[in-house]
């Protein structure tokens, strides 16, 4: 009954614009963002989220990596993710230690679990049971601590019924709904405006979580394009947007490839990437 509500006034939100721009930052991971820290906030980012194993929280450098966010007034995201489902309670047991070293991030609980290579592959019904435990285990820690549910990978015919079985199942929760969003198509905004009405729906605050347009499909128009995603978001009252990723992983394939984005080259020169989102920022 919520989600039909919701969608009913779904058309006048898609219109809708914001006072103001979204905030905005990367996606990496822990090394990344702590060999590249100095120039990702000299992008003008104020978001950082790093993907961490869920039983990895104690690592020093993400202590190390939360302590400079915090210091520099950019808010971190840690997500927790797994590629082999532990148990339900020692999932929770990490999300309740993140909860106690890392009291001003964001936790995010799950990345991409349909994803068996990226993320468990979980069925929806798995999934809202982590998550549940996770929350759980978390508010007890810190009530006030801010959780994010899981971002499905948006691959396939079944991702947004996928979504949909995951957050109706979670609806009771005071969780933000993050959505991972790469477009193929010949106006990136489609994919955007799709992904977006798929989420709206469930009356929760979404954050872009991983967005990238890849140089195989868009070429020289990434950066400009990308400019445009950041604002359709915005105008759209996306709690925060992030860019994957930060840091060129040096020997990636896949980037030699042209099938991932960052904004600093692994020799550390700054990306036409890196300018435009630099130059996109607020004055």
């Amino acid at each position: 009954m919520k989600r039909a509500i919701l969608a009913a006034v779904l058309g006048l939100a898609l219109a809708a614009p914001a006072a103001e721009a979204s905030p905005y930052g990367f996606s990496d991971s822990v090394a990344g963002w702590n060999s590249a820290f100095d120039a990702g906030v000299r992008s003008g980012a104020t978001e950082a989220r790093v993907l961490v194993g869920h039983d990895s929280t104690n690592e020093p450098e993400l202590a190390a990596f939360y302590q400079r966010a915090v210091a520099a007034g950019i808010t971190p995201t840690i997500t927790l993710w797994m590629l082999r489902p532990p148990p339900v309670e020692d999932f929770a047991n990490d999300a309740a230690n993140a909860a106690r070293l890392y009291p001003e991030a964001k936790i995010q609980l799950l990345n991409e679990p349909n994803l068996p290579n990226m993320g468990g592959g979980l069925s929806a019904e798995q999934s809202a049971e982590y998550v549940r435990a996770g929350y759980d285990a978390i508010a007890r820690v810190n009530p006030l601590q801010r959780v994010l549910g899981p971002s499905v990978a948006p691959v396939g015919d079944g991702w947004v019924g996928y979504l949909h079985d995951v957050y109706d199942r979670l609806e009771d929760l005071p969780i933000g709904l993050a959505l991972n969003v790469y477009p193929y198509g010949k106006d990136p905004i489609d994919a955007m405006k799709f992904a977006y009405r798929a989420a709206k729906v469930h009356g929760l605050p979404i954050t872009v979580t991983e967005t990238a347009l890849v140089r195989n499909v868009y070429g020289k128009r990434a950066p400009k394009l990308t400019v445009k995603v950041l604002r359709w978001w915005s105008a759209h009252r996306a709690e925060a947007v992030l860019f994957h990723r930060l840091l060129q992983e040096e020997g990636d394939r896949l980037d030699e490839a042209g099938w991932h984005t960052y904004a600093i080259a692994s020799n550390g020169q700054k990306t036409d990437l890196y300018r435009a989102i630099r130059n996109a920022r607020p004055r």
